[in-house]
């Protein structure tokens, strides 16, 4: 009986460093996770500060074939 005791106290240890082992895995991959979103949440951020630069750009060039369309029609130039 004491044997079987012992045995079974081994296994429960066992078990238990095992339990350890996947409770410390988990924190660190909810690390892992956590850090990997506030990163994608800062890529997204910069994505749409150069989407936004780039419509930006886009209305310049707009605005300035129109100043230079009337510009030409001004001189008379076509």
């Amino acid at each position: 009986m004491g044997n079987t005791r012992r045995k079974a106290q081994q296994l429960q240890k066992k078990g238990n460093t095992i339990l350890d082992g996947f409770m410390q895995m988990e924190e660190t991959l909810s690390a892992h996770v956590e850090e990997s979103q506030k990163l994608q949440a800062e890529i997204k951020a910069e994505v749409d500060e150069k989407f936004s630069l780039l419509d930006q750009l886009a209305a310049a060039e707009e605005e300035s074939q129109t100043v230079l369309q009337n510009l030409k029609a001004f001189l008379g130039r076509s």
